[in-house]
């Protein structure tokens, strides 16, 4: 599945975004949905000017065990403005130019 999500994103973005950039978001991507929380997992992106909004459904807040620390910190450090909300959605921006 994660392998997916990397092919997913790297595609849709390919258009907007140089490759390094592209793979700075898709680490963002696999780590927020590293944990899925059920059989159902979505990820939607939206384009807005020079960033891209990405929403993960379906996933995994990252707890206190030293994996999920290590996680949170690549997550934290990769995105920005990151919103949990519900129990299973995260939402996260991130630029699409230097």
């Amino acid at each position: 599945m994660l392998a997916t999500l990397r092919a997913f994103v790297g595609r849709f973005l390919e258009r907007y975004s140089d490759e390094d950039l592209i793979d700075d978001i898709r680490v963002a991507v696999v780590e927020a949905c590293a944990a899925m929380a059920g059989a159902g997992t979505t990820v939607s992106i939206e384009v807005e000017d020079a960033r891209c909004v990405v929403t993960c459904e379906g996933v995994v807040r990252p707890g206190d065990a030293e994996s999920d620390v290590m996680r949170a910190g690549l997550f934290e450090a990769l995105a920005d403005d990151i919103e949990w909300f519900r129990e299973d959605a995260v939402r996260f921006r991130m630029p699409l130019s230097a």
